[in-house]
């Protein structure tokens, strides 16, 4: 069989002297071979007219040339049939053009895919199909074999002459070819492709991307183009050998514990199918360039597709920072912070270490102090403000600081009110009395150099009025979905029980003793225990809710989320609840769900009882949060008028 190895540069420097010189070559091979007279004139006769294509339009010879000329020229003036004969003698040049070399057998439009394969890749292929005839019917395993055979073929154009040679760059250039056919031929051809690659992980050891690889799905965001920018990957080797969790083969099987942790809380299928998808997704990256799994990797992947995934970025930025707090400690933080972002992250590591120190201290401190995750938050960023100040001004150290310093970081505080501005200071001042006492070890005092110069702001209190309580009550009787009966039972915590929205939503299935009618609950607010009598009406509307409206899950809060995860609420469901009663009240000044405690407190008063009831009924310890109370008994506070007389009033009257 003729031979031919040639040494143009296939590419931008191939010119058209080279193209014709390959052009001859092959019909030479033709004749030599005793190939049909027909067959070598039909070749050479669209070879030359695509050359005075490229000639004329001062191009040079390439896939995407091919193509284009295809799809503009040779489509639009000639049958389908007539179109596809002349795609297939183009891809046949091609393969003399790439190799140096081709098989007669492979100038044949009739010959089966299947015999065009070198005979070890055909034998692997048999050795596939042997394996599926218990599957397949005698129809399905003749396209079986067909389909498979075209994959192979377009493998072997890409360089592949031995099934050990397969790689992810040759599946990638295959993947991104021109194929030639319908959508729905190029969707079926690729189904069997991976099915044959699947059969290679599991007998001889193939890498299990390869087969994850050709998904629609997953090969935009795996494939990132450009990474052969030597900074990128020189970076993300970096991350990979200094933060490795786990190799790809070691996250793979965490991938489906990860989605059974979704399953048992409840979450639906589709969401299931999107948290597996972006896990794939990462592990064929990963793969593919020989990297460990870290989630400072995932983060810089997540950079790199950020425009392909477009407005689902938050939602794959979420499954990502849970995956890596799986991966840590095999426990899925749906309801909690699973540490910084990766901005977060990177902020901390420019600060030196006697600063990045004190800071994690310091908001590890908050946290054990029972502080709220958005408050060691905020906190959080207030500190990191003033020490970006204090690296500004160029000390080394926190017992380098001076009040000056600390009145000219005030100074350029950028709060545009006096309470922002206050609320700044307050978390300057904890912070460095906790660097004081905890970290340097002596009091310079410099927590008290700022002031924060605010008083506490003083509102006019609103309660509901009859007409509005009774209207909570009309809601109540109207309730008949899910939703609107767990608003219900909410609704009558407030009024009847005086609960906060939050001890609404922490109350717990076993704080109801349903035989003694009675809640006991540990205040969210000030920690002191709670026992109050269960209403009836506020009884029965937990109840309600309770048997014939709350998903069952497991989890021991009262109220839960309707759609998975079924964890506990937010405050910001008491707000809706509130709201759905009475509407009208959403943009009234000083109302929320509050009111509903106020409204309570008022009651008890209204109904002659003294202060030491309401103190008890609220869970109070003193009666200076009582006091304001006082003011709502309209009808007891108009028997109780100062006298006038004796008073002087200027103009001589008594």
């Amino acid at each position: 069989m003729p031979s031919y190895n040639h040494h143009y540069k296939f590419g931008g420097d191939f010119m058209i002297k080279h193209y014709n010189d390959y052009v001859q070559e092959m019909v030479n091979l033709m004749v030599e071979s005793g190939f049909g007279e027909y067959g070598r004139t039909a070749r050479k006769r669209w070879y030359e007219t695509f050359g005075r294509y490229l000639s004329e339009a001062g191009l040079v010879y390439s896939d995407e040339n091919v193509s284009k000329w295809l799809e503009e020229v040779v489509k639009p003036a000639n049958t389908r049939q007539q179109y596809h004969v002349t795609a297939r003698y183009m891809e046949q040049l091609r393969e003399f053009i790439r190799t140096g070399e081709i098989r007669i057998e492979n100038l044949l439009l009739v010959k089966p895919d299947h015999d065009k394969l070198p005979p070890e890749i055909r034998g692997t292929l048999d050795e596939y199909l042997a394996s599926r005839e218990p599957d397949y019917s005698p129809e399905s395993m003749r396209l079986a074999k067909l389909h498979t055979a075209n994959f192979l073929l377009r493998l072997c154009a890409e360089g592949m002459m031995r099934m050990e040679m397969l790689s992810y760059e040759m599946l990638a250039a295959v993947f991104r070819s021109r194929w030639n056919v319908t959508p729905e031929q190029r969707s079926v051809i690729l189904s069997h492709g991976r099915q044959l690659l699947g059969f290679l992980h599991e007998k001889h050891g193939f890498r299990r991307g390869f087969s994850i690889l050709l998904e629609d799905s997953v090969f935009q965001y795996a494939y990132v183009p450009g990474l052969s920018d030597d900074a990128v990957m020189t970076e993300l080797l970096r991350l990979s050998r200094e933060h490795s969790v786990c190799t790809t083969e070691e996250m793979y099987p965490m991938i489906a514990r990860f989605a059974d942790g979704y399953s048992d809380r409840g979450y639906s299928y589709t969401m299931i199918k999107r948290v597996t998808h972006t896990l794939r997704c990462l592990y064929v990256f990963l793969d593919m360039h020989g990297l460990d799994y870290c989630p400072e990797v995932s983060w810089e992947w997540c950079t790199l597709i950020g425009d392909r995934i477009g407005r689902n970025r938050r939602a794959w930025k979420r499954v990502l920072a849970l995956f890596g707090s799986f991966a840590a400690d095999r426990e899925i933080r749906f309801h909690k912070n699973c540490g910084m972002t990766s901005a977060q992250e990177k902020r901390m590591g420019h600060y030196p270490a006697w600063c990045a120190d004190a800071v994690n201290g310091y908001v590890d401190w908050l946290a054990r102090s029972f502080h709220r995750e958005s408050t060691v938050q905020n906190y959080r960023y207030g500190v990191w403000s003033l020490c970006d100040y204090l690296l500004a001004c160029g000390i080394n150290g926190f017992g380098d600081i001076t009040p000056q310093m600390l009145r000219e970081y005030i100074a350029q505080d950028h709060h545009a009110t006096l309470k922002g501005r206050s609320t700044r200071i307050t978390i300057v001042n904890q912070f460095l009395w906790y660097v004081e006492t905890g970290i340097l070890g002596e009091e310079k005092k410099l927590y008290t150099v700022l002031t924060a110069g605010t008083a506490k702001s003083v509102t006019v209190p609103v309660v509901l009025t009859d007409d509005e309580v009774k209207r909570i009550y009309t809601y109540r009787a109207g309730c008949r979905t899910g939703i609107e009966l767990r608003n219900a039972a909410m609704l009558m915590l407030g009024l009847r029980l005086g609960f906060r929205a939050s001890d609404v939503v922490n109350l717990k299935i076993e704080d109801i003793d349903w035989k003694q009618r009675r809640i006991s609950i540990i205040q969210e607010k000030t920690k002191h225990p709670l026992v109050l009598p269960l209403s009836i009406d506020a009884g029965n509307s937990l109840y309600s809710y309770l048997s014939s409206s709350r998903p069952k899950a497991e989890n021991n809060h009262v109220f839960i989320r309707h759609k998975a995860p079924f964890g506990r609420l937010t405050i910001k469901s008491c707000e809706n609840a509130f709201k759905a009663a009475l509407p009208e009240m959403a943009d009234r000044p000083g109302v929320s769900f509050h009111t509903l405690r106020r409204t309570f407190a008022t009651g008890i008063l209204r109904n002659n009882a003294g202060m030491d009831a309401v103190m008890d009924a609220l869970g109070h310890h003193d009666n200076s949060t009582v006091v304001k109370y006082l003011s709502f008994d309209d009808e007891r506070m108009m028997e109780c008028p100062l006298s006038l007389s004796g008073i002087a009033v200027e103009g001589g009257a008594s």
